[in-house]
């Protein structure tokens, strides 16, 4: 169903936030030419937000190593693949929700 989510078998209503990030994602998606897939390379990456290699490297390494105890919202999680970096598709829409939804100044 759409706006419905199963978490633990019990069917949730979707955020409005994570039904925004969702829509947005998709457009990004198709804006790029580049199919919905489970892990994406770096190069798809920057394709599908519009940045450069050298702002993805800053972003993956914001989330593994945060200054603080808590993660800075810019920070993309990334698996290592040998050498390689991959970005799933649920760490790319948290991305993309903390990111819209996020007050950065009070």
């Amino acid at each position: 169903m759409p706006g419905y989510r199963a978490e633990g078998g019990t069917p949730q209503i979707a955020s409005r936030e994570a039904i925004e990030a969702t829509a947005i994602l998709e457009d990004l998606l198709q804006e790029a030419g580049i199919p919905r897939r489970h892990i994406y390379r770096p190069g798809e990456i920057c394709q599908i937000l519009r940045i450069s290699y050298t702002t993805l490297s800053r972003l993956c390494e914001l989330a593994e190593h945060p200054a603080s105890p808590h993660q800075p919202p810019q920070g993309l999680p990334a698996m290592v693949l040998g050498s390689q970096r991959r970005i799933t598709h649920a760490a790319l829409l948290a991305w993309v929700k903390r990111n819209i939804f996020h007050q950065r100044y009070a």
